[in-house]
């Protein structure tokens, strides 16, 4: 069902429409997100394009679990 869900607000994004997307899973939402918010604890802690935040290891470790991918 997510990955309905994440196909279909993809479709909606390629054909124009603006989504702001909340959603817990990072892994999926970095595979749709043009810019990206990292939240923690109600302040930002990341604010920037979704390639740079995947491949911060400090942001891997502390939010995506792992590092280096």
């Amino acid at each position: 069902m997510r990955a309905e869900v994440f196909s279909i607000i993809r479709e909606l994004n390629e054909a124009g429409t603006t989504i702001l997307l909340v959603e817990q899973n990072a892994h999926m939402a970095l595979t749709v997100a043009h810019h990206f918010f990292l939240l923690d604890q109600g302040r930002v802690a990341f604010d920037g394009d979704p390639g740079a935040m995947a491949e911060d290891e400090v942001i891997q470790r502390a939010y995506l679990g792992s590092a280096g991918g």
